[in-house]
């Protein structure tokens, strides 16, 4: 190993304490260092010392099966793909127990989609140990209301951004039950715009007697607090005042596509195949 002799800059005593550097090392400790060489005179014994050293480091780096700085590199290229891919959207609604959630299973299973559903989200917050928002939520699902935008868009977006970052081809979402009001609109609009870009919306179209049946039938096994006689009528009340004005400004936009929803599940999955085949 070729050593030189390093000097400190400072006053005449600390210059006259050298210590032995090798030479090689310079170069990982002063990242400049190759630079300033071409503008000096160096032994080329020296640079090949060096070019030994860092060829030999990598070696060994090799052969004990270590390699951090690949993976490192392979991770901030993940995280650069996903912050420059926009998510693309399909906003996924229509009245409880239309069939959302099952036709979002469907479609994920047939297509390269990514299903969020803003209802699983808020009830994951709810359950989650140490939420600071989670007895909020809960009072607001309980009582069939919607639960504040800044909230919603929140959870929303920070799974989006998880997604794309462990995969950056999963950059396609389903987001069911959002934007269920005016508010979810314009909160979605403020945070989301030019971030993300939203496709058209899927509106499982459903009677209200079907609807309320579905969910009796569901609140059987579901364990959900919110399907049963008393939450029914509200929360449907809620979808139609609240919820399908926004499915009817979407449709002015030319962004709706409706499928008829109070058929069975693969009656309805046949027109959802056609709908995606045809927007890609």
């Amino acid at each position: 190993m070729v050593h030189r002799e390093w000097r400190h800059p400072g006053s005449k005593k600390d210059q006259n304490k050298a210590i032995n550097v090798p030479t090689a090392s310079l170069d990982h400790l002063f990242p400049l260092l190759p630079a300033f060489r071409t503008l000096i005179s160096v032994p080329e014994h020296l640079l090949a010392a060096g070019r030994a050293f860092d060829e030999g480091a990598d070696a060994e780096e090799a052969r004990a099966g270590r390699h951090p700085s690949s993976a490192q590199e392979k991770n901030n290229k993940r995280n650069r793909v996903s912050l420059m891919m926009k998510p693309q959207v399909v906003f996924v609604l229509g009245g409880p127990g239309a069939g959302k959630g099952t036709q979002c299973s469907k479609i994920i299973e047939n297509y390269n989609y990514t299903h969020l559903s803003a209802g699983d989200l808020l009830r994951a917050e709810r359950a989650r140990e140490g939420s600071e928002c989670g007895q909020l939520i809960a009072n607001y699902i309980k009582e069939g209301k919607i639960v504040p935008v800044e909230i919603t868009i929140d959870l929303l977006k920070q799974a989006m951004e998880e997604t794309m970052k462990k995969d950056e081809k999963k950059f396609r979402f389903l987001i069911d039950g959002f934007p269920r009001n005016e508010d979810n609109h314009q909160g979605w609009n403020s945070v989301m715009d030019g971030k993300a870009d939203v496709k058209f919306v899927l509106f499982f179209d459903c009677t209200n007697e079907v609807c309320i049946d579905r969910c009796l039938e569901r609140g059987k096994s579901s364990g959900r607090p919110d399907d049963n006689r008393e939450s029914l009528p509200k929360r449907i009340q809620t979808f139609l005042q609240s919820t399908r004005p926004i499915i009817d400004l979407y449709q002015t936009q030319g962004k709706v596509r409706t499928v008829d929803a109070s058929r069975s599940v693969d009656e309805v999955f046949t027109d959802v195949k056609t709908i995606l085949d045809k927007e890609g």
